[in-house]
C-alpha cells in the first residue's frame, strides 16, 4: 500500500511540475512573440507593401486623375460664382452697374467647359446678357476671361 501512495505521490508531483513547466513555458514562449510582434508587424507592412506595389501604384494614379478634376472643377465654379457676383453681386460687392440681375434675366444653368475654356449660359431673356450693342456681353468676357455661348430656353 505504501508503495501505492508513494506512485500516487511522484505522479501528482511530476504532473504539477509539468504543468508548471507548460505554464512558464508559455508565458515565455507569449513574452518573446509580444516583444517580436512588433518587429514582425512592421516586417509584414514591408512584405505587403512590396506584395501590393502595383495597386499602390494604381491607387496614386487615381489620386492624381482626382487632384486633375479636382482643380477643373475648382476653376469651374470659380467661373460660376464670379458670373454670379458680376450680375447680383455679393458679400460687400456691388453689382455691375446698368445690369440686370440673373433672376430677370431668366438664368437656368451654367455650364463651363475646362477644355475649350468656354461658359454656357441657358437662359430665358438673352437679350438682357447681350446688352445695348454687346455693351454687357463683351465686359463679362472681359471679366470672366473666358468665352461664352448663349442658349435661349424656350417656355412651354
Amino acid at each position: 500500500m505504501d508503495i501505492y501512495f508513494q506512485y500516487v505521490g511522484f505522479l501528482v508531483i511530476y504532473l504539477s511540475a509539468a504543468a508548471g513547466i507548460l505554464i512558464t513555458t508559455g508565458f515565455l514562449i507569449n513574452l518573446t512573440l509580444n516583444k517580436l510582434g512588433k518587429q514582425f508587424k512592421s516586417l509584414w507592412n514591408i512584405v505587403e507593401f512590396v506584395y501590393h506595389k502595383k495597386e499602390f501604384k494604381e491607387w496614386v494614379k487615381g489620386k492624381e486623375r482626382l487632384s486633375k478634376n479636382t482643380e477643373e472643377q475648382e476653376k469651374s465654379r470659380r467661373i460660376k460664382s464670379s458670373f454670379e457676383v458680376y450680375f447680383d453681386g455679393g458679400y460687400e460687392i456691388e453689382p455691375q452697374p446698368n445690369t440686370s440681375n440673373t433672376y430677370a434675366m431668366g438664368v437656368c444653368k451654367l455650364e463651363f467647359d475646362v477644355e475649350t475654356d468656354t461658359l454656357t449660359v441657358h437662359l430665358r431673356r438673352p437679350g438682357l446678357l447681350i446688352g445695348r450693342a454687346g455693351i454687357v456681353i463683351d465686359g463679362l468676357k472681359e471679366y470672366l476671361d473666358c468665352n461664352i455661348v448663349i442658349k435661349e430656353v424656350r417656355k412651354f
